[in-house]
């Protein structure tokens, strides 16, 4: 059947739209039908994406055949010249071996029992300086704050230590790579990386740093002793060789920290902006834990907490669209899918549609108490799908959902700010610090 195409401009197409506003003409395509063309830049320089809305067409790009469509697109190209040949970019049978070597490292068994009391461990070192801000009546930015526990929790999932060392790298080399992937990526011609542009400096630059990061980073691990760490297990089967290594820490460090980040850092505003809710959720953890840390036994019973992450990662989903590339001619849907071209998916677009989630633009955790929140498996899909679903997953929830109740035992926190603006690239991230006010917790 003829696949619509979306309005836009008669001779660069969305080109300026998706520029400008990405996440609006995302949703605005989704609107127009489950299948839909989209044309960016002019005759001749035009990038053709074919966006796929429809929960169907998810499954059918994503799970039903993982290894039809393949990870060539300028977004994923951009983002293998940042990060790597890692898991996140890698395909055929390379990823096949890492996914083999990764899978041990990151079970549900070992994340609950190693890496779940790290994010607590964690987590108490940020409650103890929103306590001293609040006693000298300061307000604390949680994107910042977030970031830094994020990073620290990934370093010790990684390579067992401390690595505070690595904060100020992460901090000045993310943005500028959040901004430059995208910016490529969406390119109706993209220059060759070599010509000078501001855009291509300062990814270079950022790439050059974070390598120097990781080098240092294995190298330290590589000098320590043995740990049950994840770069410590993988150096020890010895199946992958220096590159790889490297390739799965840059991924880890700067994909794993920041999407999570995100996730917290918006939920600490939501909570903030609803003290009712936050009450609740105190109660839960209270109900659960009492007054001793909470641990990975207590997930269970942290329902409440773990709704308010997945409705956050519904409606700001760290990794708003993924792309993939018909290698032949393919059909999804019924709407054909020339050789060459490029299918975009969108959890943004998905997980906001009001053909899946009544009032969509509503925060509503009480969703995700339904046994299939939004009527179809693939109506919410913030971690991919299929094979090459993040293996990450399991982490980052458990993760964000002790994190919270970390902080929910020990003070409560408020803010002015009615909404949170986000910065659109690679993934999505705060633009500002998002101030909360805090205080000790009260007991009654």
């Amino acid at each position: 059947m003829p696949t619509p195409r979306v309005a836009g401009h008669p001779v660069i197409g969305s080109a300026l739209t998706l520029r400008r506003d990405p996440l609006g003409t995302l949703t605005a395509a989704e609107r127009v039908g489950p299948v839909v063309r989209i044309d960016v830049g002019p005759p001749g320089w035009r990038q053709v994406l074919h966006g796929v809305f429809h929960p169907d067409g998810v499954e059918r790009v994503l799970v039903a055949d993982p290894h039809r469509l393949t990870k060539q697109s300028p977004m994923y190209q951009e983002l293998r010249r940042a990060l790597g040949d890692g898991l996140f970019t890698s395909e055929g049978e390379r990823w096949k071996r890492q996914r083999r070597v990764l899978a041990p490292a990151l079970t549900r068994r070992r994340v609950l029992g190693s890496y779940a009391p790290m994010a607590v461990t964690e987590m108490t070192r940020v409650a103890d300086r929103w306590a001293a801000a609040a006693d000298a009546g300061e307000t604390v930015g949680a994107r910042d704050d977030m970031v830094d526990f994020t990073v620290r929790f990934i370093g010790r999932v990684l390579v067992g230590a401390d690595v505070e060392f690595a904060l100020p790298v992460v901090r000045s080399t993310v943005p500028a790579l959040n901004r430059s992937i995208m910016r490529r990526g969406l390119a109706a011609h993209r220059l060759p990386f070599a010509v000078p542009t501001p855009t291509n400096r300062r990814m270079a630059a950022a790439v050059e740093e974070n390598e120097r990061l990781v080098a240092e980073l294995v190298r330290r691990r590589r000098a320590a002793a043995e740990g049950d760490d994840l770069v410590g297990l993988l150096l020890r089967t010895g199946e992958l060789d220096d590159a790889e290594v490297a390739d799965q820490v840059m991924t880890f460090l700067f994909a794993g920290h920041e999407t999570t980040a995100t996730t917290l850092a918006i939920a600490l505003h939501r909570l903030a902006v609803d003290p009712v809710l936050q009450e609740a959720l105190r109660a839960e953890v209270d109900a659960v834990a009492g007054d001793r840390p909470p641990t990975a036994a207590d997930l269970p019973g942290l329902v409440g907490t773990d709704h308010v992450v997945r409705e956050v990662l519904r409606l700001w989903p760290s990794a708003p669209s993924t792309a993939r590339v018909a290698p032949v001619e393919d059909e999804v849907l019924g709407h054909r899918i020339p050789a060459g071209a490029t299918v975009l998916l969108s959890p943004y677009a998905t997980q906001r549609s009001a053909r899946w989630w009544p009032e969509p633009q509503r925060f509503d955790p009480g969703r995700f108490a339904d046994p299939l929140p939004g009527g179809h498996r693939w109506a919410w899909f913030p971690f991919g799908a299929g094979a090459h679903a993040c293996v990450g997953m399991h982490l980052a929830l458990m993760e964000a959902v002790l994190g919270l109740a970390t902080l929910l035992q020990r003070v409560e926190w408020t803010t002015e700010e009615t909404s949170v603006a986000t910065d659109v690239g690679i993934v999505l991230r705060p633009a500002g610090p998002v101030p909360l006010a805090v205080r000790r917790r009260r007991r009654e």
